[in-house]
C-alpha cells in the first residue's frame, strides 16, 4: 500500500537501481495502489487504486521526491464509469484525463475543470471604519461548475472558518485587534480545488475609548470625576498636586463591565488645594487605551468658602532647597526643611473679598495686595504642617497697594482658623516695594501695615485731589500746594469721560421727553441687566463682578481704559487701579446718592454696599 523511490545510476537502466529508503504510504487513500503518474513537472502526484476506484493527487514540495509529498485532500471518484480502473493518461495540456479498467473494457475521458471561481467583497465597504464585538465580513462568489467555500483573512490571518454556502460571511470581533487600518480579503474554491482571491478592501478599526465631556464636583475632602467615551471603556483617574499626577485609582469597569459613561470618586484630598489630572480609559480587550488632556479642579474648605483665582506648584529636594515664585509671592525653601527627601509646594491666589468678608483684618491694620495660601504635600494626599527649618516668604507690592499706608509698619500675617498673627524676622525693602518673613508653618498669608502718620482720619494720605492735575490721587486727602500739571494727557481724558457722562445725560433725557415723562437724573443711567452684584471689591481683588462693573462703567461714560485691558470691549476680572479710578469718577458723579450718606466727600474707589445699591436701583 505505498509507492517506493529508486535511484538509477543509468538513465532508464533498471539494473543501476537502488532504492532510496523513501517510501510513500498511501493506504489512508487507497490500499490497493495499480497505477500512477506524475504531472510535467513533477510536482504532483497521481495514484490510482482498485479499492476505492478513485484517484488520488498528491502536492510535491520537491518535483519526483515522493518524500516531500502530502496528500490534496482531492479525489476523482470513477467508480460510476469503471469500477477496477487500471491505468491513466493527461492529454498534454491537462485538460483531459483518460481512464481505463477491466470492468467496462472501455476508455472513459473526463474534462479537467481549470476556471477559478470569482470573489469580490461585499462587507465592509473600503475606507469605512469599523467597531464592535459583531462585524460582518461578507463576499460574492461565483463559479462555472460552483463554488465549494469561502474564506476570509484580515491581514493575511485566518479569521473564523471556511463558509461553504452562500451568502458568504463571517461575524469578526473586531476588538480582539488593535485599533488601525487592516486589509481584508476572500478567498473562494471550487470542487477542483481552484483558488480566488479577492481585491482587498481597507477599512480602519476603531476602539480607542476617547474621553469627552469631562467633569468633576468638588468637597474639602474628596471630588468626583466624569467623562464620557465613544467606546466602551475602562475608568480611572490619574491625580496629583503637580502636572506628574503620579497617583492612580483602581481600573474599574474592565471586560465586560467596560462603559461609555464613567464616574471615579477620590478621597482623602487636601482642602483648598489645586490638583491636576487624568482620565484613562482602556477597550474590554486592553489593546487601545485613551488618556485625556491635562485637567484640574480645586477642593473647597480654604477660608470663608473663598474660591482659588490661580496657583503655582512646584517639588523641592531637601538636598538643594530651592525657590517658588506665583504672582506677588515667592517662597524660598532651605535645605534639610524636613525629613523626607523632598516635597511638593503649591501657591494658590484667593479670592480677597470672600475671604477678608470672614477673617477681617488684624486689629487696626490695613491690607496690602492679595492673599495667599501655601500648602507643602509629602505626597499628593498628605499635608506637611511644619517644618524643620524657617522657610521664607517674600510679598511684592505696588504703589498703589501701599497707597495710604506706612511701609515700614508693613508685616506679613498669617491666618490660621480664627486669628492672624505676626509672622517674625520681618524687613522690608521700601525702594524695591517687597518685604521677607519667616515662617515654620503653612495656612493663609497677606501683608498688613498701619495708616501712614501724614493720614486724616478714615486712612486716606494727604496729595493732589484735582482730576486736572498730573500726580491726581484718588486715594487722599486734598492739599492743593501738592498737586502737579504736567501731563495734559490726562486732562484730555478726564474731559472726554466728562463729555461721555453728559452725552448719557442727554440721551435719556431726550428718551424721557419723547415719552413725555421727565424723570429725575437717577433715571439717565441704565440698570445692568445682565450682571448681579453681591461680593464688595477692592484694588487688587480678583473676581468675575469685577468685569461686570467695567462693562457698567464705559457703557456709562466713565471710561476704565481707551484701549487694552479694561476698555470697552476687553473687561477683566481684576480690580486694578484703572478700574478704581474710574469708580471714584463714578461716585464723586453721583456724590449726592452715593457718598454723602456716608458722611463721605470724596470717592474712595471702594465698591460696597452704598454704590452697588445705586447700580440695582437704576
Amino acid at each position: 500500500d505505498d509507492i517506493n523511490e529508486y535511484t538509477l545510476s543509468t538513465p532508464y537502466d533498471i539494473s543501476s537501481a537502488s532504492f532510496k529508503e523513501v517510501v510513500l504510504d498511501v493506504s489512508g487513500q487507497e490500499i490497493t495502489p495499480v497505477y500512477m503518474t506524475f504531472n510535467d513537472d513533477g510536482t504532483t502526484l497521481y495514484v490510482m487504486g482498485t479499492t476505492g476506484d478513485d484517484i488520488n493527487e498528491y502536492t510535491l514540495s520537491t518535483p519526483y521526491d515522493i518524500s516531500s509529498a502530502s496528500f490534496t485532500q482531492i479525489a476523482l471518484d470513477v467508480s460510476g464509469q469503471e469500477s477496477n480502473p487500471t491505468s491513466l493518461l493527461f492529454n498534454n495540456d491537462g485538460t483531459t484525463l483518460y481512464v481505463m479498467g477491466q470492468t467496462g473494457d472501455d476508455i472513459d475521458e473526463y474534462n479537467i475543470d481549470t476556471t477559478a471561481p470569482t470573489v469580490s467583497l461585499t462587507a465592509p465597504s473600503d475606507g469605512s471604519t469599523v467597531s464592535g464585538s459583531s462585524v460582518t465580513i461578507s463576499s460574492d462568489a461565483s463559479d462555472d461548475t460552483g463554488v465549494s467555500g469561502v474564506k476570509f483573512y484580515i491581514n493575511g490571518i485566518l479569521q473564523g472558518s471556511e463558509d461553504t454556502s452562500s451568502p458568504y460571511s463571517i461575524t469578526w470581533d473586531s476588538t480582539a485587534t488593535s485599533s488601525g487600518e487592516k486589509s481584508i480579503e476572500a478567498v473562494a474554491r471550487d470542487a477542483a480545488n481552484n483558488i480566488a482571491t479577492s481585491t482587498a478592501t481597507s477599512i480602519t478599526v476603531d476602539n480607542t475609548p476617547t474621553p469627552s465631556s469631562l467633569g468633576e464636583s468638588t468637597s474639602s475632602s474628596g471630588a468626583t470625576i466624569t467623562w464620557n467615551t465613544a467606546k466602551n471603556g475602562s475608568s480611572r483617574v490619574y491625580f496629583g498636586v503637580t502636572s506628574a499626577t503620579s497617583t492612580s485609582t483602581s481600573e474599574t469597569n474592565t471586560g465586560g463591565n467596560a462603559t461609555t459613561s464613567h464616574s471615579v470618586a477620590l478621597s482623602d484630598l487636601v482642602s483648598c488645594t489645586t490638583y491636576s489630572y487624568k482620565t484613562v480609559s482602556r477597550n474590554p480587550s486592553g489593546l487601545d487605551t485613551a488618556t485625556s488632556t491635562e485637567s484640574s479642579f480645586k477642593t473647597t474648605g480654604c477660608t470663608g468658602s473663598s474660591s482659588i483665582t490661580s496657583n503655582s506648584e512646584s517639588s523641592i529636594t531637601t538636598a538643594s532647597g530651592g525657590t517658588l515664585t506665583h504672582s506677588t509671592l515667592t517662597l524660598t525653601v532651605p535645605t534639610s526643611f524636613t525629613n523626607s527627601s523632598s516635597a511638593l509646594f503649591q501657591v494658590n491666589t484667593l479670592e480677597t473679598s470672600t475671604f477678608i468678608a470672614t477673617a477681617g483684618t488684624p486689629s487696626g491694620k490695613n491690607r496690602a495686595g492679595s492673599v495667599y495660601n501655601l500648602k507643602s504635600f509629602t505626597d499628593d494626599t498628605t499635608a506637611l504642617s511644619s517644618f524643620d527649618k524657617a522657610i521664607t516668604i517674600t510679598f511684592s507690592y505696588t504703589d498703589d497697594d501701599a497707597s495710604g499706608l506706612n511701609e515700614s509698619s508693613f508685616k506679613i500675617h498669617r491666618y490660621n482658623d480664627s486669628s492672624w498673627s505676626e509672622l517674625s524676622n520681618c524687613s522690608v525693602d521700601a525702594s524695591a516695594n517687597t518685604i521677607s518673613c519667616d515662617t515654620t508653618q503653612f495656612s493663609d498669608f497677606a501683608i498688613f501695615g498701619d495708616a501712614s502718620s501724614s493720614s486724616p482720619a478714615g486712612g486716606f494720605h494727604y496729595g493732589c485731589k484735582d482730576k486736572n492735575a498730573s500726580n491726581y490721587e484718588y486715594f487722599s486727602a486734598h492739599k492743593q500746594e501738592l498737586c502737579e500739571y504736567e501731563d495734559p494727557e490726562e486732562t484730555i481724558k478726564e474731559l472726554k469721560q466728562r463729555i461721555a457722562a453728559i452725552k448719557m445725560k442727554i440721551n435719556a433725557l431726550n428718551t424721557s421727553i419723547s415719552n413725555n415723562s421727565v424723570s429725575d437724573s437717577s433715571s439717565f443711567y441704565p440698570k445692568s441687566a445682565d450682571c448681579t452684584y453681591t461680593h464688595d471689591l477692592d484694588l487688587g481683588d480678583f473676581h468675575d463682578e469685577t468685569r461686570c462693573l467695567q462693562k457698567y462703567l464705559n457703557a456709562n461714560g466713565f471710561l476704565v481704559a481707551e484701549t487694552g485691558p479694561g476698555s470697552p470691549g476687553n473687561e477683566t476680572t481684576y480690580f486694578g487701579s484703572l478700574t478704581k479710578q474710574a469708580l471714584i469718577q463714578f461716585q464723586e458723579a453721583y456724590a449726592d446718592e452715593i457718598l454723602t450718606p456716608l458722611g463721605l466727600q470724596s470717592g474712595t474707589g471702594y465698591f460696597g454696599p452704598s454704590t452697588r445699591k445705586f447700580i440695582d436701583s437704576h
